[in-house]
C-alpha cells in the first residue's frame, strides 16, 4: 500500500510527447511508465529515457534496455485509490485451499492399423472431466504428469518420448468446451512445453515421476451493486477436462512407457479485497538478483 486516499498518479507515466498514459484505458502500460517513479534502493526501476506507448511491454527491446533491474518478466499493477477501483488481479492471495485427488490416466486416442512410425501421432483420447460446484472457488490448479517417460529399443538403448495434451473449460450455460490458454504465449514449444491455445507438450526422457501444475484463474469475477468483487454464481457449475492429444507410434519391438495421469487439482478461494480509497502498487519478479528485499520508494502526485 502506498497511502490512504486517492492520488493523481505518477508524474512520469506519460507518452514521449508528454501526454499522460491513461490508467483507465491501458493500466498495464501505465504501470510500466510509472516504473520511472518507482525506486529500488534509490535507483529507478525504469530509466527516464524509456519511451512508453499504449502497446508497450516490459519485454520490448526499447523498454528492456532502460530497465535498471532484471524485471522484464515481472508483473506490475497499480491502483490509484478510487472508491470503485478493482482488485490487483495478478496479486490475489489465497484464503482457502482444498486438494481433490484425481489419480486417473488420461487415455490415448486410437491409432489406425498400418500407421507408420511417428514420434507425435495426433489423435484425441477420451477426456477426463471434473466439475467445480462451489461458487466461492475462483482458481483451480491442475497437476498432471507421467510416472516415467521413455522408450527402450530392442538393442537396449533408452530414448525419450513426447506427448501432447490440452485443458478445456466449460462454464454453466456454455454450448461447449473451450481451450484454456496462457495469455501472451506463442505457438512454439516454450513456457514449460506450452504450444499455444491451451495445448501443451511433455517432451524428453525421465525414468522417474514428472509432474506439472497449471494454474487456471476462473473467469467468474463480477462487481455487485455495492461495488464489491464477487463471483458470478450463474457460471457454476464449471466443467474442466484434460484430453491427451498425441502418442508415439513405434515398432512392436520397442517398449514404451508414457502413461499420462491427471493427479489432482487444488480449489482456491482468493482474497478479493479492492482496498478502496487506498493507492496500492503490486510487484512480482525474480528476487534472486537482490541479496535482500529492496527498499522501495515512490514519486507520486497527491
Amino acid at each position: 500500500m502506498l497511502c490512504e486516499g486517492e492520488i493523481e498518479g505518477f508524474p512520469n507515466a506519460k507518452h514521449p510527447d508528454g501526454v499522460k498514459i491513461s490508467h483507465n484505458l491501458v493500466p498495464d502500460q501505465y504501470a510500466i511508465g510509472a516504473l520511472k517513479d518507482v525506486f529500488f534502493n534509490n535507483t529507478p526501476v525504469l530509466g527516464p529515457n524509456a519511451e512508453v506507448s499504449n502497446s508497450s511491454k516490459l519485454s520490448d527491446a526499447n523498454i528492456k534496455e532502460h530497465l535498471n533491474f532484471d524485471v522484464d518478466q515481472g508483473v506490475f499493477q497499480v491502483q490509484l485509490g478510487t472508491q470503485d477501483q478493482g482488485t490487483l488481479t495478478e496479486f490475489t492471495n489465497s484464503t482457502n485451499r482444498s486438494t481433490v485427488q484425481v489419480n486417473t490416466e488420461v487415455p490415448k486416442g486410437s491409432v489406425p492399423a498400418g500407421t507408420d512410425n511417428q514420434t507425435i501421432f495426433e489423435s484425441d483420447g477420451t477426456p477426463v472431466t471434473r466439475t467445480i460446484t462451489d461458487v466461492d472457488i475462483d482458481q483451480v490448479n491442475i497437476t498432471v504428469g507421467v510416472p516415467s517417460l521413455q522408450r527402450v529399443k530392442d538393442s537396449g538403448d533408452v530414448k525419450g518420448l513426447a506427448l501432447r495434451y490440452k485443458i478445456q473449460i466449460q462454464y454453466n450455460g456454455d454450448s461447449g468446451f473451450t481451450n484454456v490458454p496462457i495469455e501472451g504465449s506463442t505457438d512454439t514449444v516454450d513456457n514449460e512445453g506450452y504450444l499455444g491455445d491451451g495445448n501443451f507438450q511433455i517432451n524428453g526422457f525421465t525414468p522417474d515421476l514428472y509432474q506439472r501444475t497449471h494454474p487456471i484463474v476462473l473467469n467468474t469475477k463480477t462487481t455487485n451493486a455495492d461495488g464489491n468483487i464477487v463471483n458470478d454464481t450463474t457460471k457454476y457449475p464449471i466443467n474442466i477436462r484434460v484430453i491427451r492429444t498425441s502418442q508415439s507410434v513405434r515398432p512392436d519391438s520397442e517398449t514404451i512407457t508414457d502413461t499420462f495421469i491427471w493427479y489432482n487439482y487444488v480449489q482456491i478461494i482468493t482474497d478479493k479485497t479492492r482496498y478502496p480509497n487506498s493507492a496500492v502498487f503490486g510487484f512480482k519478479f525474480d528476487a534472486q538478483q537482490f541479496p535482500s528485499i529492496p527498499r522501495r520508494t515512490y514519486r507520486i502526485r497527491g
